[in-house]
């Protein structure tokens, strides 16, 4: 299933550990992409326009490099794009979340909806104050279709009677963009060799999307490595007949051990079925 990653904003408040958040704004402001604008933060009229260019079989998922409501107009994105008939999902921290945003999205059939809660060791840097405990509790509390929990280490103390059962994840290093310290438990990757392809998806099309409408290749790109294209300026299906896109499949596919992100990232997998044995 193709998705597309929405990121609502460049530049994230939580700044958790395990987020090279420091990468994606340094990126961002630097980089001499197509369509660059500087947009920092993603308006409705944008996000409509660019939904309207992808397939509605395509899902749309809010998450990306910063949490999602932080933008306000969040709720009303997530409602657009199921209008328009998107699978959707989500992965959020329920900062800057209401009541009323819960109230409004509770009708959606989410595909997944994932709740990422403070840590007791503090690599989720956010504060488990009396505002945000009484969100989570209404949260858990209103019926949200296929809704799960998720701790990057054992449960904030606040939560632990709040969440019940939740998925202990395991942080990465993000393949390589993230300075890891030698006392902080990371996975970190190593350089993969030889043909390769993605856990995730071999046809490479699980993408984000920032404000300004630059498409990056996945949630590891932080340092927009390998950037598809724009949508603004472009329709959806172009992104993958474009050079960057069709240099990482020849890249992938090739023995010379062609450096791409993919190389140092976790979710790449030895590929049994090269095809063509391109050269770069």
């Amino acid at each position: 299933m193709n998705k597309l990653e929405i990121t609502t904003r460049i530049g994230c408040k939580c700044n958790c550990y395990f987020c090279p958040q420091d990468k994606i704004t340094k990126s961002f402001a630097s980089s001499n992409r197509p369509g660059k604008n500087h947009k920092q933060i993603m308006s409705l009229d944008d996000f409509k326009f660019m939904i309207d260019k992808v397939p509605s079989e395509v899902t749309i998922e809010f998450a990306g490099m910063a949490e999602p409501w932080l933008n306000k107009d969040c709720t009303k994105m997530l409602l657009y794009a199921n209008y328009k008939g998107h699978p959707i999902g989500v992965y959020t921290t329920a900062v800057n979340m209401t009541k009323d945003d819960i109230d409004n999205i509770k009708i959606v059939p989410f595909t997944t909806f994932r709740l990422h809660v403070p840590d007791n060791s503090n690599f989720m840097k956010i504060d488990p104050d009396n505002k945000y405990i009484e969100t989570i509790e209404y949260l858990l509390n209103s019926n949200i279709n296929n809704i799960s929990i998720m701790s990057m280490n054992k449960a904030h103390k606040k939560l632990e009677h709040i969440v019940g059962k939740y998925y202990r994840d395991v942080m990465t290093d993000r393949a390589g963009n993230l300075s890891v310290a030698s006392s902080i438990p990371v996975q970190s990757s190593q350089f993969k060799t030889g043909p390769l392809t993605c856990a995730w998806t071999d046809t490479f099309k699980n993408n984000v999307l920032l404000p300004d409408g630059t498409v990056l290749l996945c949630c590891m790109c932080y340092s927009m490595e390998h950037i598809l294209g724009n949508l603004m300026d472009q329709s959806y299906e172009s992104l993958f007949t474009g050079f960057e896109h069709q240099n990482i499949i020849r890249a992938l596919s090739n023995k010379s051990n062609y450096y791409i992100l993919c190389r140092s990232c976790s979710a790449s997998i030895p590929k049994t079925d090269t095809g063509d044995n391109y050269e770069l």
